[in-house]
């Protein structure tokens, strides 16, 4: 913790969107990642798609929801946060 890594990582995602379709800077939630990925995969489409109301029911309709709105775009996704 505590050296700035958070706000070096948002400084670059800004320089970078620019050369991206979409952007995403998530943050992921601290506790058991054995969690449901279903919160932050509806938060990323979001976040993308400037939209809230994506209805996902599991892990993998999440997973292949994202694989199909953004096979054919570029996205960059930077994730904070991450344990290991």
């Amino acid at each position: 913790g505590g050296v700035g890594k958070t706000t070096i990582a948002q400084v670059i995602f800004d320089c970078l969107l620019s050369k991206f379709d979409h952007g995403c800077f998530l943050t992921l939630p601290r506790g058991d990642s054995k969690q449901s990925l279903v919160p932050l995969q509806r938060e990323m489409l979001s976040k993308i798609f400037h939209r809230e109301d994506f209805i996902i029911w599991n892990d993998i309709e999440g997973v292949e929801m994202i694989k199909n709105r953004l096979s054919s775009r570029k996205v960059l996704l930077v994730l904070d946060d991450v344990d290991n």
